[in-house]
């Protein structure tokens, strides 16, 4: 999924947080919702997050090889700027779900049955309990 704006005007949008160390978490609310991916799972949000991150390390380094000047940052970099971030999200949101249930045939315990004698009545688990000890 793609954001709407181009880089161009998400790098913008950064600079309008004057706080340079929040800038980045910054762009992340705003992404966030501008998308509208409030509702979306923990995990999705993670790496919404994680890729605007690596787009901010993208344009500080850029910004800071052109001196931090915005003339010689928009010239040299105007290929890049017209292009539209591509975040990694599903189309369909995410509904959170409870525990999954497994069935005895998935889970562990089963495996760990398998190989014991299957015994019918009490009497005969009390007397394989009792040899064994």
């Amino acid at each position: 999924m793609e954001t709407q704006q181009t880089h161009r005007e998400l790098f913008f949008i950064l600079l309008e947080e004057k706080n340079q160390s929040r800038q980045c978490e910054f762009l992340q609310e705003y992404v966030i919702k501008d998308m509208g991916l409030q509702e979306r799972s923990q995990e999705e949000l993670k790496e919404v997050r994680k890729t605007i991150s690596r787009f901010c390390g993208t344009v500080f380094q850029k910004w800071k090889s052109s001196h931090r000047m915005l003339d010689r940052f928009l010239l040299h970099n105007s290929e890049w700027l017209d292009k539209r971030l591509f975040v990694k999200v599903s189309s369909v949101p995410h509904i959170a779900k409870g525990r999954q249930e497994k069935t005895f045939s998935e889970s562990s315990k089963r495996r760990k049955t398998e190989g014991l004698p299957k015994t019918t009545s009490t009497d005969e688990l009390s007397f394989a309990t009792a040899t064994s000890l």
